[in-house]
């Protein structure tokens, strides 16, 4: 009678291990214990700016929507993607008619200046992932004042899914 008690608490506990490892082993197959599922996407530029959205593909062609609310107009001229902060690929928008305009609390969508598009890169090359790898990188911008004509550059941090 004891031999048979002990191999029914052995079955028994032995049929609830094993559905309990397949459980975790789908859980794990489809993710769930990935951190970069968990991994919220932003962006932050200093004051007189703000990112509204931003994209980023597999190719590593960046999209990004900024809003500035500084003093006075602007002109962007020129915008760069990069993991460090002196970057490499930065954009240049010249001659003066290609350079971005922005009135004050105005938004525009950047991808490039229509030559070139903007690609975020990773140390000197670009940033050239699967799907819903996470990118960690800063946007500089260059910009120069409509009114005084003084140059300003600001950096603005990103944290991206590529979409």
């Amino acid at each position: 009678m004891k031999a048979q008690s002990a191999m029914e608490y052995l079955v028994t506990y032995g049929w609830a291990i094993l559905i309990i490892g397949i459980v975790i082993s789908t859980l794990y197959a489809l993710g769930i214990f990935s951190l970069k599922n968990y991994v919220n996407t932003f962006c932050v530029f200093p004051a007189d700016f703000s990112c509204l959205n931003s994209y980023l593909f597999p190719n590593g062609n960046f999209i990004i929507n900024i809003v500035q609310s500084t003093s006075t107009p602007i002109n962007i001229t020129s915008i760069a993607c990069s993991t460090n902060m002196i970057p490499s690929n930065i954009i240049v928008f010249v001659p003066t008619a290609n350079q971005i305009y922005m009135n004050i609390g105005a938004n525009y969508t950047i991808s490039g200046n229509g030559i070139a598009t903007l690609k975020c890169f990773s140390g000197s090359t670009v940033f050239n992932s699967s799907l819903g790898s996470v990118y960690s990188g800063y946007v500089i911008i260059n910009y120069t004042s409509v009114v005084t004509g003084f140059p300003h550059m600001i950096i603005g941090q990103i944290t991206e899914k590529v979409i």
